[in-house]
């Protein structure tokens, strides 16, 4: 996982079809489902396939289909096809009883800020659902704060 999935040159062809391109590729549509959610993939796979039927695309005809499908914009999260790295990131939680607000700390700790999708839960007693959802990750550092956490959440 150590080059781009879409390099600025190479050396020979055979260097475009690597175990890397294949997984990274797919985990970077997977992250576009998660974004957009089932709904709004289809959406857009929808408008993929009645602009580009039969017709050779390119990622970013793949992309802005997505984008234009959903009203939602890739710009940033197009790192991913450039960078070579993976991101590395720590993840801080911490719960306030007297305000009743839990606050998730998110760091990139990466060459550049990536922009991601991260599914998170909070589970209460007994491993109840108290609030669950996508987060968006576009900065160094981003802070979410849940308000109304009766207890100290297990987040998941």
């Amino acid at each position: 996982m150590q080059h781009p999935v879409r390099s600025e040159y190479y050396i020979e062809m055979n260097n475009f079809y690597t175990l890397t391109v294949y997984e990274k590729g797919t985990e970077i549509i997977r992250m576009v489902h998660t974004f957009l959610s089932e709904v709004g993939f289809q959406k857009g796979m929808q408008l993929y396939f009645q602009r580009f039927d039969g017709d050779p695309v390119t990622i970013d005809d793949f992309i802005q289909s997505m984008s234009d499908a959903n009203n939602f914009y890739f710009s940033q999260f197009m790192h991913w096809y450039s960078q070579s790295d993976t991101p590395k990131v720590s993840i801080v939680s911490k719960y306030n009883q007297n305000d009743k607000t839990f606050k998730v700390t998110i760091k990139q700790h990466s060459q550049c800020d990536y922009s991601f999708p991260l599914k998170l839960a909070l589970l209460g007693d007994n491993a109840t659902e108290i609030e669950s959802g996508v987060l968006i990750i576009k900065d160094k550092e981003e802070i979410f704060t849940f308000n109304n956490i009766d207890s100290e959440p297990i987040p998941l």
